[in-house]
């Protein structure tokens, strides 16, 4: 699977969790489905028809059973616990993998602290092309991290620290 991939898959199940009946959805992302490219918009069309997101469920949930609520579940939790930041309590949120992840977007705990999103940068420039399409501007608490893994290994953590020590945060 392709590295820009993995994010979009991500974000294509953030996107199926929006489609459930408001009452029973367990978080709300307004950009998860705007990040998507056409191909999964189409298919996001056609899952609002009940019939067509039954199926699918059902056949995701016939081969990998139980994973979309797991996911569902910890898509919540995480957004629960980032609601909940103070600024007395952290300085920043480094989120590795950030993929097409849009919290440092919604989540308005987060709006005054430092934000790293760490990834490759393919997915990095992707991802801040469409933001800037969708927002406009892109927040300054927000720090892109470019960073290949596979490739940087030795000095992946190095580059973190650097952006930490660049924007004045203390460790």
């Amino acid at each position: 699977m392709k590295v820009t991939q993995t994010g979009v898959s991500i974000c294509f199940i953030k996107t199926v969790g929006m489609l459930y009946p408001k009452e029973k959805r367990v978080y709300e992302d307004p950009y998860s489905e705007k990040l998507l490219p056409p191909s999964y918009k189409l298919l996001v069309v056609l899952m609002r028809f009940p019939i067509v997101f039954n199926f699918i469920i059902r056949l995701r949930e016939k081969f990998t059973p139980g994973l979309i609520g797991w996911l569902l579940c910890r898509f919540r939790y995480i957004d629960d616990v980032l609601k909940k930041i103070t600024t007395q309590e952290f300085a920043a949120v480094v989120n590795l993998g950030a993929g097409m992840d849009c919290r440092a977007y919604y989540i308005p705990s987060l709006k005054n602290i430092k934000y790293f999103e760490v990834d490759r940068p393919s997915v990095i420039k992707k991802k801040q092309k469409k933001l800037k399409h969708l927002l406009g501007k892109l927040p300054d608490s927000v720090v892109f991290v470019p960073i290949n893994f596979e490739t940087h290994s030795s000095s992946r953590s190095n580059q973190i620290f650097d952006c930490v020590y660049e924007v004045n945060i203390k460790l």
